[in-house]
């Protein structure tokens, strides 16, 4: 064989051997989905990664949000795994009412509060469920008189009833509507005559004057105490109060911060940093740059087994 024959046959099998090592061998890791053989996708960031670190403390997000649905068994999310009339999938379903504790709200969650005379006996023998707010009241409006010459206020309590100046309450009562109420205990008239407590996303109470709520699932009230704004936080979403009213996605050195299913996350990685742990919720935590003890420069292999061990850092 000549000698310029044998160099293009030494070419040629470099070329091949270089395409057949690519095709093995072509680092995937952290690149997005779909993944190459030996790499798992980490649907938590879409990245390819080894299957040794896929990320387990990190669940995925729904894949849709609403999620449409035929039937129950077309909702795959175990948090809301009920489909509504409108053919969305919900945490609960109303008829009947799936919810083992609490009732199942206008808006499919589960909510603190009575969906039954059962559920208010239970708790307090002899009282009855106002279904109209769903709490356990001494009486309700329209129904079995109250004795002893009292009425039924519209907060389900058996008072005196109250007229100005002729007739006015006893007790540190205040007569508000026509009855003598206790503007310290009721929800109707909290801490004065018509201040009426939010039922936004949860049950109200009222405690000391002050309107106090047992929220449904995924909501807090993380306003100023004293404000009556109900369960008007969604800590499933807000990026601001993710998962509890005190935990801000504040995640270092990221981008597109968000907060899915009560967790904080983020789009990308600033420049020159990256998640070398595997845990998206504290967010790129490993400086990527050119420094002794850096986890690795961009674009070039890591240090010392690298980013989750493998591939290369983000440009």
């Amino acid at each position: 064989m000549s000698p310029k024959l044998v160099g293009r046959v030494l070419a040629s099998s470099i070329v091949v051997g270089l395409v057949v090592a690519c095709s093995v061998n072509v680092d995937v890791a952290n690149k997005g989905c779909p993944c190459g053989t030996g790499y798992v996708c980490d649907t938590a960031r879409n990245v390819c990664v080894p299957p040794e670190l896929l990320s387990t403390n990190n669940p995925p997000p729904p894949a849709c949000d609403p999620c449409t649905c035929a039937v129950d068994g077309d909702c795959k999310d175990p948090t809301r795994a009920h489909c509504s009339p409108g053919k969305i999938c919900v945490e609960c379903s109303q008829t009947p009412d799936s919810c083992t504790v609490g009732y199942c709200n206008d808006k499919f969650q589960c909510t603190a509060g009575c969906k039954n005379e059962a559920d208010c006996q239970a708790i307090s023998p002899g009282t009855h469920c106002d279904l109209k707010r769903h709490q356990c009241v001494e009486c309700v409006p329209g129904g079995a008189p109250c004795g002893g010459g009292q009425t039924c206020s519209p907060s389900g309590t058996c008072v005196q009833a109250c007229s100005l100046p002729s007739n006015p309450c006893a007790g540190g009562k205040e007569c508000c509507g026509g009855f003598c109420l206790d503007t310290k205990s009721d929800v109707l008239n909290c801490g004065a005559c018509g201040v009426v407590c939010s039922t936004q996303n949860g049950t109200p109470a009222c405690a000391i004057g002050v309107c106090k709520w047992s929220c449904a699932s995924g909501f807090a009230h993380c306003g100023p105490v004293e404000a009556n704004t109900g369960c008007e936080t969604n800590t499933r979403t807000d990026p601001a109060h993710c998962g509890s009213c005190t935990t801000p996605c504040n995640l270092q050195h990221a981008n597109g911060l968000a907060c899915s299913a009560g967790q904080c996350s983020y789009t990308t990685c600033q420049p020159f940093f990256d998640n070398c742990d595997n845990n998206r919720a504290n967010g790129c935590e490993c400086s990527c740059g050119d420094k002794s003890g850096d986890c690795c420069k961009s674009g070039q292999p890591c240090k010392n087994g690298g980013c989750n061990g493998v591939g290369r850092c983000p440009q």
